[in-house]
């Protein structure tokens, strides 16, 4: 699922289709920290 989020730079979640930039923010800092 992480790598998945990684190809998704638009500031929506393409599941829910709505606003999601802080999770995928989130994520990727997790990943990276």
């Amino acid at each position: 699922m992480n790598g998945f989020m990684m190809f998704v730079p638009a500031p929506q979640d393409l599941v829910t289709g709505e606003p999601n930039q802080t999770a995928v923010a989130t994520v990727n800092i997790k990943k990276y920290d």
